[in-house]
């Protein structure tokens, strides 16, 4: 093995570029420590400065949010740790919503996974590779390792009996995960269980599908509605096809503008007591002086007048509509029916939440969405091409052994080996930071290419999204990393050799634990701290939008508005991570308690967030079955790099873990064909067998305006608004813990105040579409009204 010969073994000696600084890692652990330090002081300092900002949620004043923290912990500055962990989760649900919850349960199990796997490897695997020899041969002997190696596998010599101990831990560590794997379906289905069914089935939304594929034999709403009488006799009560109006939804975003400008003008108004004034040309600045507030109200009112003729025109349908049933139970089976022996004809699916509805993209034709596809994804494989290159420089030149092979670089070499604090940093921090500052504009351009595809729902997006972002971390972020680092040696042999994946792998990715250990150093104690928890970035710009945007209150309490949690980026970072550390738990344990750490941080500043910060966009309630093979993904990597490191160190007795990929590849099969259907479908014993009084009006005028096209809703005067939220704010906090009290009991009335809190909630969007979704903005109108008594 020792001759380069260019034979396939040759691949085996590839010498190591980066070396396993104990120094390197020291420093980077040091650093990070102390920004954990200095974060947490900074916010628990600036919780209390910055209420409103950091505690968004307790100051939302909206007759469905429910108070997450006690007002006595507002001014606390540690106590608010504690009572964030004993907060239960099971409020989490009602609190943030399924997702949120979900996005919880897979933070904590992933925490107590490596916890346990930390304590098991680090008892009985760290010690057999300390004790092994490789540390003490010559330097001139192929198999010598030296710093952070030593309490790796590299350590054992090749074909030692040792090894029996790690191909052990292959098995009992899969099996650990198959556990997690099982616990967090079993939350899922605990979580979305009969009684959450049952207190929601009379809801619109669970009485209701979406149907795809409509052919054009159907024509109108009554001929939808007659189609599925057909089938399911008077248990169809209502159907409404998707229309297709572009100019209307302009006009209403354009009336959307006016209002806001309309309101801002009120709020001067009502701060100064003076009406406020704006020129007329370049932009208020010359021209005649006139007033703002009658302005924007005539404008207002030509719109209104303009949008209510054009709501009365017929328009083009789309192939897409919703169809509502009296009874839960025949909307279920609806939705897992096949309606025409074209699978493609009559679609059905449960009709998604309607604020997860992107009516932009709901009224495509197929053919446009199969060509944005085709463009999309095009442009995201080439993005994956191409974003590799600047991640393998990075990874290339993250140590001085490969800045050392640039002769130009011989001066900054020289430097930096002069000083150990410097030459520690190099090899240790700077690499991890500089692909950490890198990866942070990736998500943000995935997902602006992939909302020009034309996915009707949110959830759909935020799915794909996961997909994509994992993939291009997995491959770019880990394997091409680990590969990269001795390109120079590599590239040569694997384009001679390309059935050597496996080997490749084996080879390179053991080298790369200590630059893995620091980034998800880097990323636990300081990274996740900062932009998750202090929200250094969100923070800065709310603070820039202060001083050089916003004029008003409206404006500076829009500022301070957070956007939805972007789970997407969250759960392609922390599978990463997940793939990360399950790769290495047997090859190096010393990663693990670090692992561990990632994991609980990220579980402590999660469940902050979704409690006290960001608002709830959309529940798409599918996000587990994603994760769950995301982490079969993980397991069958880690048992074929294992394969391969045996196979490396000639320890024959290792293909025993072809059984283990035997069994993971069997419960991936099971999972798809079996365990998955509960997840997407609910189990009809699960559901109320009460129908709907379809004789109420009431109910018929909900079920209606439910899934009707927002730019299709009756407008209502701008000036009704005010009364709207003048209403809410009479609404006691009491009333909503009654509601759950009720909800939670299954009392008889339980179901019924549900029904009519969804119908407040319906009105509210009702109210907040027609009004340009300006609700929010008033609210704080009234406020900035409370604030000051005498406007």
């Amino acid at each position: 093995m020792g001759d380069n010969n260019g034979t396939f073994s040759d691949i085996t000696n590839l010498p190591t570029a980066q070396p396993s600084s104990l120094e390197g890692f020291e420093v980077t652990l040091g650093i990070s420590v102390g920004a954990l330090l200095a974060i947490m002081i900074g916010f628990s300092i600036l919780r209390l400065r910055y209420q409103t900002f950091f505690m968004h949620k307790l100051f939302l004043k909206h007759p469905l949010t429910k108070t997450t923290i006690e007002a006595k912990t507002i001014d606390n500055v540690v106590r608010w740790i504690f009572d964030l962990l004993r907060f239960p989760e099971s409020r989490v649900l009602t609190v943030a919503g399924f997702d949120a919850l979900m996005y919880l349960k897979f933070l904590k199990y992933s925490t107590t996974l490596f916890v346990v796997l930390a304590i098991v490897s680090n008892i009985f695997l760290l010690p057999i590779n300390f004790t092994a020899e490789n540390k003490d041969r010559g330097q001139e002997d192929l198999q010598y390792v030296v710093g952070l190696d030593a309490f790796s596998l590299a350590n054992v010599p090749e074909g030692s009996n040792r090894m029996w101990a790690h191909l052990m831990s292959v098995f009992v560590f899969s099996g650990a995960v198959y556990y997690f794997i099982w616990r967090l379906y079993k939350a899922h289905i605990t979580y979305d269980d009969p009684n959450h069914h049952a207190a929601k089935s009379n809801a619109v939304t669970n009485r209701t599908v979406m149907v795809t594929g409509i052919p054009n034999n159907i024509h109108n709403d009554k001929d939808l509605l007659q189609t599925f009488t057909d089938i399911y006799g008077r248990d169809a009560i209502h159907a409404s096809l998707v229309m297709n109006a572009p100019e209307l939804t302009s006009l209403v975003e354009k009336r959307k503008v006016m209002l806001k400008r309309w309101l801002i003008a009120k709020e001067a108004l009502y701060e100064n007591n003076v009406r406020p004034q704006h020129a007329e040309y370049c932009l208020g600045y010359f021209g005649e002086k006139r007033d703002t507030i009658t302005y924007y109200q005539t404008l207002l009112s030509e719109l209104d007048s303009d949008i209510g003729r054009r709501q009365k025109q017929q328009y083009e349908r789309c192939d897409v509509g919703f169809v509502t049933f009296a009874s839960s139970v025949t909307a279920a089976k609806c939705a897992q029916a096949l309606h025409n022996r074209d699978p493609r004809v009559l679609v059905t699916r449960p009709a998604p939440q309607p604020n997860d509805i992107d009516w932009r993209w709901l009224t495509t034709s197929k053919t446009e969405r199969v060509i944005r596809g085709a463009i999309i994804y095009g442009a995201v494989i080439v993005l994956f091409l191409f974003w590799s290159i600047p991640i393998a420089f990075i990874s290339a030149f993250a140590n001085l052994t490969t800045l050392a092979k640039v002769q130009s670089l011989g001066f900054l070499v020289d430097f930096i080996s002069a000083n150990s604090f410097i030459k520690s940093l190099v090899d240790g921090f700077l690499p991890s930071l500089a692909l950490n500052v890198f990866l942070v504009v990736l998500p943000y351009v995935l997902r602006e290419l992939l909302k020009q595809r034309g996915f009707r729902l949110h959830s759909e997006l935020d799915r794909q999204l996961v997909r994509l972002y994992w993939l291009f971390l997995l491959i770019n972020v880990f394997l091409l990393s680990a590969v990269a680092v001795s390109v120079y040696d590599i590239l040569s042999k694997f384009v001679d050799h390309p059935q050597a994946v496996i080997t490749l792998l084996a080879t390179s990715l053991p080298k790369q634990a200590t630059y893995f250990t620091n980034y998800m150093v880097l990323q636990g104690y300081a990274g996740y701290p900062l932009f998750w928890l202090l929200r250094i970035d969100e923070l800065l710009i709310c603070k820039l939008r202060h001083i050089l945007v916003t004029k008003s209150k409206l404006e500076r309490r829009e500022a301070e508005e957070p956007v939805p949690l972007f789970y997407a980026l969250l759960y392609g970072r922390e599978l990463l991570v997940f793939t990360i550390a399950l790769t290495y738990c047997s090859m190096t344990p010393f990663m693990l308690p670090f692992a561990a750490f990632y994991f609980a941080i990220a579980y402590l500043v999660a469940k902050y967030n979704v409690l006290n910060v960001y608002p709830t966009h959309h529940e798409g309630m599918r996000m587990t079955s994603v994760v769950m093979d995301r982490v079969i993904i993980a397991v069958l990597l880690y048992q074929v790099i294992m394969l391969g490191v045996f196979s490396l160190k000639f320890f024959f007795p290792g293909t025993g873990v072809l059984v283990a990929i035997g069994i993971t590849l069997w419960i991936w099969y099971y999972l798809n064909k079996v365990t998955y259907k509960p997840l997407k479908h609910v189990a009809l014993f699960d559901l109320s067998k009460k129908k709907l009084n379809i004789r109420n009006q009431k109910h018929m005028d909900l079920v209606s305006k439910t899934y009707k096209h927002p730019a299709l809703k009756t407008l209502k005067k701008p000036e009704a608004a005010e009364n709207f939220i003048l209403k809410n704010e009479n609404h006691s906090e009491e009333d909503d813990d009654e509601s759950d009290k009720d909800i939670e009991e299954g009392k008889e009335g339980g179901s019924v105040q549900l029904e009519e809190e969804e119908e407040n909630t319906l009105s509210t969007s009702v109210h907040l579409e027609d009004l340009g979704t300006m609700g929010e903005i008033e609210e704080k109108l009234l406020e900035t009204k409370k604030e000051d008594p005498s406007s």
